[in-house]
C-alpha cells in the first residue's frame, strides 16, 4: 500500500505526529485487507487431515477472497463474517505494533546507553559507529518482539478461537488435553 500512496511505510524519531497517524491509518488498512487470508490459513492450519479433503496450496487465497466477497454472510458453516472479525484483529495488530514500536525506543535509548557508559569506563571509543548501532538495533528488535509476543499471546490466543468459530475445527483442551469439537 505504502508503493501506491504518499504515506510513510517506515518511522523514525523525526517522524512528525501527522505522518506517524498515517503510518498507523495505513497499517490499520493492511491489516484489514490481510485478515480474511489470515483466518482463512489459520482454519487451513488447524483443520484434521481426517475431518477435511487436503487441502490445495492455493486454497488460502481462495478463501481468502470468498470471505471478502461474502461481505455480511459468509461463504460457508456458521462462520462470522468479515465485518465481525475487522475490529477485534485492526485494534490486536495495531496494539501490539505500537507497543513493539515502544518498546523497541526504550531498549535501543538504554542500550545505547549502556554501550556509551562502557566504553567512557574503557577510556576510549570505537571507531565502528555502524557495527555497534547494528547490534543495538538488533538488539531492541529481539527485545520487542519477545516482549510484544509474549504480552500480546493470549489475545490473539482469544482472536483465533473468534476466527475458528464456526469451522467445525478440532481443537485440544490444553487443560485436560481432551480433545474438543468447536462448532
Amino acid at each position: 500500500l505504502a508503493k501506491f500512496t504518499p504515506r510513510t511505510k517506515k518511522i523514525n524519531s523525526r517522524t512528525s505526529v501527522k505522518q506517524f497517524g498515517e503510518h498507523l491509518i495505513l497499517k490499520a488498512i493492511s491489516l484489514g485487507i490481510v485478515l480474511p487470508f489470515y483466518s482463512a490459513s489459520l482454519v487451513e492450519t488447524v483443520q484434521s487431515d481426517i475431518a477435511s479433503e487436503k487441502p490445495h496450496f492455493l486454497d488460502v487465497f481462495r478463501e481468502g477472497t470468498s470471505r471478502w466477497l461474502a461481505w455480511s454472510v459468509p461463504a460457508k458453516g456458521r462462520m462470522l463474517p468479515v465485518w465481525a472479525l475487522l475490529p477485534s484483529g485492526i485494534c490486536i495488530g495495531l496494539s501490539k505494533y505500537l507497543f513493539s514500536v515502544i518498546i523497541k525506543g526504550i531498549s535501543t535509548r538504554l542500550l545505547s546507553k549502556h554501550i556509551q557508559k562502557r566504553e567512557e569506563k574503557k577510556g576510549a571509543r570505537s571507531r565502528d559507529l555502524t557495527a555497534i548501532n547494528n547490534e543495538v538495533e538488533l538488539a531492541s528488535n529481539f527485545i520487542s518482539l519477545v516482549m510484544s509476543e509474549v504480552l500480546f499471546y493470549p489475545f490473539e490466543t482469544i482472536l483465533h478461537r473468534i476466527q475458528l468459530q464456526g469451522t467445525r475445527t478440532i481443537i485440544d483442551n490444553l487443560d485436560t488435553g481432551k480433545k474438543l469439537r468447536n462448532s
